[in-house]
């Protein structure tokens, strides 16, 4: 990636905000779900009970792996200069390495050991290669939590089995072609590649763009909200909400966009402990800058937001509610500039603390 003395910096809240963020990591699971059904098609291409197979199946993964090795570089490089050519080329390879061996014949040694190698470059390329991307466009870890998180997850499920099992039912209802996870990979690294046509070309090298989704900020009770959120899917509105109430009351720029904060909150498991704990943060330090104690500490809300989801809701509920009370309190001019929604209707009949 092309690197400037004035790169502007992007925070989490900024990264997945946008579309670049969700376009990468659509990108980044499809060649993560070819790379894990690439080590079935030394298989599944014949090697293994092929008489006419020159490419042993042992030199067939030889090759795989080397490739991965080789790899390692090649996602260097591909973040050095116009990255996103970087990894729509490496998309393709994937795509043409495994259409490649779901046509070529089993004495074409050459072709496939290319093809094999090229397939293991190509995946561990854009496995170091995305996050790299996106670690040169913010500072913090949240994006790398969510994104290998992610990795890890697709990496314990039991693909070759699954492959297996989608190659036996085609088969049950087709002619029997030993090549067919081929031609499998290469759609599910072509439907990656979907995910990078709408990403801009300059990734993270212009400056973030502005937020502006502010929704008026709602009166809860605490302890609704604690009860409401061990209903299914209350806690993903929740999360919605409190994303654009919260910039009422706290810096618009260290808070996602709701729909960015819902997004990761119903794709990613864990992620939202994380939102839940960045958006006590982003509070934490606007009631300091007013002078006043934080509500818990940092600690006790990472462990309520893992093990008591609810409850830790339940407290940013209540800063939230407070805030907004208190910003209330400023004079009526300069509440008009700072928070021209912060004294509507939605807390009317509520008491000044």
């Amino acid at each position: 990636m092309s690197i400037g003395a004035n790169k502007p910096e992007w925070n989490w809240a900024d990264q997945i905000s946008v579309y670049q963020f969700w376009g990468l990591l659509g990108f980044l699971l499809f060649a993560l779900i070819a790379m894990r059904m690439q080590y079935l098609l030394p298989v599944d291409v014949g090697l293994r009970n092929s008489s006419s197979a020159l490419l042993s199946l042992q030199s067939a993964y030889s090759l795989l792996y080397f490739g991965s090795g080789i790899g390692l570089l090649a996602g260097w490089l591909a973040t050095r200069s116009q990255p996103l050519w970087g990894l729509a080329t490496l998309g393709g390879v994937q795509v043409i390495s495994a259409s490649t061996l779901g046509v070529v014949s089993h004495e074409s040694v050459l072709l496939l050991g290319v093809s094999f190698f090229c397939l293991g470059l190509a995946g561990t390329a854009i496995l170091l290669a995305v996050p790299a991307i996106l670690a040169g466009g913010r500072a913090g870890t949240e994006a790398f939590a969510i994104l290998f998180g992610i990795a890890l997850f697709i990496q314990q499920v039991p693909t070759p089995s699954i492959s297996r099992a989608l190659l036996d039912s085609i088969d049950s209802i087709s002619a029997p072609d030993d090549a067919l996870l081929a031609y499998w990979t290469a759609t599910v690294a072509a439907l990656g590649l979907l995910f990078l046509i709408p990403v801009k070309r300059t990734l993270f090298d212009e400056a973030p763009p502005q937020r502006h989704t502010a929704l008026i900020p709602q009166h809860r009770h605490p302890i609704a909200v604690a009860l409401l959120c061990l209903v299914p899917f209350y806690a993903f509105y929740w999360l919605y909400r409190v994303h654009g109430e919260a910039t009422s009351v706290a810096a618009p720029a260290k808070i996602p966009a709701p729909w960015a904060a819902t997004l990761a909150a119903l794709f990613v498991p864990f992620a939202a402990a994380v939102l839940l704990v960045k958006l006590f943060e982003t509070l934490r330090e606007t009631r300091q800058a007013q002078g006043q104690p934080p509500a818990i500490k940092t600690g006790v809300m990472c462990a309520l937001a893992i093990l008591l989801f609810p409850v830790g809701a339940a407290v940013v509920q209540w800063i939230i509610n407070n805030a907004v009370l208190d910003k209330a309190d400023v004079p009526p001019e300069n509440l008009k500039a700072r928070c021209p929604k912060a004294a509507s209707s939605s807390f009317a009949g509520h008491p000044m603390r």
